[in-house]
């Protein structure tokens, strides 16, 4: 062949086959509907997924002193029904540049639905047992995902939904598309609002990338729906979470196996209370798959199999269900407290003739750190008033761990902690979330239990 003719052919090749850019994917005649649809079909090449990924978050409140540092590796096997994440987490960071390669883990989870049986075990680094939850059915796999797996908005479930947010908008009652297409980052995207009966969605769609979510935003308030279709508007331990704000932002696609998928993220999320120790709290997290194999082989590698460690602690859901239906913590209001010495308080304070307020609290859960150091900030006011505060920590960690948190917090009330059978011991005090306060009067009956920090002078008053 010439080289007139190689010429001619290449020109042929170039013409015929050109590099294609976002605005080769621009369609005639877009509709809302239509480009969800083009996203549900590429989300249903992604249905046997295996994932590992790497995480880094900043959480905190509307409390300055609340911040703090987390990062995480996980790993996903799905196959569109059976699920299996796992993951650790390194807390109380100095901050997000740590390096923790050297570092032992804080927590481990996972979370398993195996088509028949669900199990969620927990083991954290302070504790000396890990727990194994097993139940049989699977209503808490969305909201596991959605709450616990850091990638889940890479996998369209994002906070505050259980479900998937191509079957959130099929029950949408507004869809409407923009009427021009806008630039999130380097992708050029159709920008869809939408309602629902679990909020209000803005989503931008990437053709060019698969018909991907470049970027989201969510807005729930008091009557829409969130996890297993409770409305937003509810007391839980924290108080009473009003609003929730959720957004998603892609960073990088890549092509796996001629299929479009996301795979580097952040997304922050915000819930707003009412009656708490704090008017707010907040997650920003960033996200990156190191590693995505799609219609893996699960028999070949292994999945949906749970394990335990010898001494680990195996609870039955469905018979716990079945107890506390018949057998509810007894209230103590009325009644003479029960004994503290139990607990091995050090420092235990004199009492006598004064009012003794017990609070029951995890340093691991946000809330019961939030409480007690609310709590710490009436001490002073607390004194004047010959109210004695104990400070009852409700698992088994560390000491060490304990004290140095409750140094750095400035947190000085005599303090003891549950040794042994926490569950019981809870059960038989009448805790029923935490942190749990328990008032009495000054022949020490108790007046007055499980209410917020907020409404403690009121309490008193009474």
């Amino acid at each position: 062949m010439s080289n007139n003719r190689i010429i001619i052919v290449s020109m042929l090749l170039i013409f015929c086959f050109p590099v294609l850019g976002a605005e080769d994917f621009i369609l005639k005649n877009p509709s809302a509907s239509g480009l969800l649809d083009k996203y549900r079909e590429n989300q249903s090449k992604m249905t046997k997924i295996l994932v590992f990924s790497e995480s880094s978050e900043e959480t905190g409140s509307s409390n300055n002193g609340d911040k703090r540092f987390f990062k995480a590796k996980s790993e996903l096997r799905y196959d569109g029904d059976r699920v299996d994440f796992r993951f650790s987490t390194w807390s109380d960071l100095d901050n997000l540049d740590v390096n923790i390669d050297s570092k032992e883990a804080t927590y481990y989870k996972y979370y398993i639905w195996d088509g028949n049986t669900s199990y969620e075990y927990r083991r954290g680094k302070t504790t000396e047992k890990g727990k194994l939850f097993v139940t049989k059915n699977d209503d808490m796999k969305g909201p596991q995902l959605a709450v616990s797996y850091d990638d889940a908005p890479l996998l369209g479930i994002y906070q505050g939904d259980d479900l998937p947010v191509g079957t959130v908008l099929q029950k949408a009652t507004k869809l409407e598309l923009r009427k021009n297409m806008e630039q999130v980052g380097n992708f050029k995207c159709y920008a869809i609002d939408a309602l629902s009966p679990y909020g209000k969605y803005a989503i931008w769609i990437d053709p060019a990338h698969g018909y991907n979510i470049a970027k989201a935003e969510v807005t729930k308030g008091g009557k829409d729906l969130v996890w297993n279709g409770e409305t937003l508007l509810r007391e839980n331990r924290a108080g009473v979470m009003t609003a929730i704000s959720f957004s998603y932002e892609v960073d990088r696609f890549e092509k796996i196996n001629d299929v479009w998928v996301p795979m580097e993220a952040k997304h922050n999320y915000k819930r707003d209370y009412q009656n708490a120790a704090f008017d707010y709290t907040y997650l920003k997290t960033h996200n990156k798959r190191t590693k995505v194999v799609l219609n893996p082989d699960f028999e070949k590698i292994g999945a949906f199999v749970h394990d335990v460690q010898e001494g680990d602690e195996i609870y039955n859901v469905e018979d716990n269900l079945s107890t506390n239906k018949t057998e509810q913590p007894a209230s103590l209001v009325g009644k003479t407290l029960p004994e503290l010495q139990n607990f091995k308080i050090e420092s235990m304070p004199d009492s006598t003739n004064k009012i003794v307020l017990v609070c029951f609290f995890d340093i691991e859960q946000r809330p019961s750190r939030n409480g007690i150091i609310e709590l710490s900030k009436k001490a002073k006011e607390l004194k004047k008033k010959d109210i004695e505060v104990i400070a009852i920590q409700a698992s088994t960690i560390e000491q060490e761990y304990l004290d140095k948190w409750l140094k750095e917090n400035s947190i000085d009330f005599p303090l003891g902690m549950i040794k042994d059978n926490p569950e019981q011991i809870k059960f038989n005090w009448g805790v029923k979330a935490l942190p749990w306060l328990i008032l009495t009067d000054k022949e020490h009956v108790v007046q007055a239990e499980g209410f917020s920090v907020n409404e403690l002078e009121e309490k008193v008053k009474q």
